[in-house]
């Protein structure tokens, strides 16, 4: 199962690496892919994910700041944050990307964007829309013509929208303590034609 996985690695990012990287960035990443590539061959097979978790930090490290872009402004009222971003290691690949930025707003509350890519958790959110016996209290809602898993309590006016993208990225919207219409606006006002251009580079 290793040898598979260092394989498929080297495979992937010899195809698809140079996409996302710089020309600085490149050379590094085709360096490191190259020995891993080179000690694959001589069967040092964990000498070789070592040298690929270099490149996949480069990359990623290129894709999370790609994806902070196709995040808005702040709606009127509150203060944007920062976005931060991370990305799983080597050993756990499956994890994928995660790019999370929280807005407070003056009057108190917040709202926070989180955008999850190659993640597993998409494969859950796919079958909960497939199937609404697993929603719950769920309801499914379409936002700017995208599907959507809505969570929403009025009362304490704090909820959730779960909208996948192309089957590829997860963005998930959260509200605490503010109106459903300012965690409505911000689902409705992702770039998500920017991320859908990123999503197919």
């Amino acid at each position: 199962m290793l040898k598979r996985m260092v394989l498929s690695v080297i495979v992937i990012f010899l195809l698809n690496g140079s996409i996302f990287c710089d020309k600085a960035q490149a050379d590094d990443v085709s360096d490191s892919i190259q020995k891993a590539a080179d000690l694959y061959k001589q069967k040092e097979y964990s000498e070789a994910i070592a040298e690929l978790n270099f490149a996949i930090t480069q990359i990623n490290s290129k894709l999370t700041e790609l994806y902070k872009a196709t995040f808005q402004p702040a709606l009127e009222g509150y203060t944007e944050g920062k976005a931060e971003g991370n990305s799983m290691s080597v050993a756990l690949l499956g994890g994928g990307i995660t790019v999370t930025r929280k807005d407070l707003r003056s009057s108190g509350g917040s709202l926070t964007m989180e955008l999850t890519a190659n993640s597993p958790i998409l494969s859950s959110i796919m079958v909960m829309m497939s199937n609404p016996i697993f929603l719950g209290d769920k309801k499914l809602v379409t936002i700017n013509g995208e599907k959507a898993i809505k969570e929403w309590d009025e009362e304490n006016q704090n909820g959730q929208l779960q909208i996948p993208v192309d089957n590829q990225v997860l963005l998930t919207f959260t509200a605490v303590g503010v109106p459903y219409a300012d965690l409505l606006a911000t689902g409705e006002n992702f770039r998500y034609d920017d991320l859908r251009a990123l999503i197919k580079k």
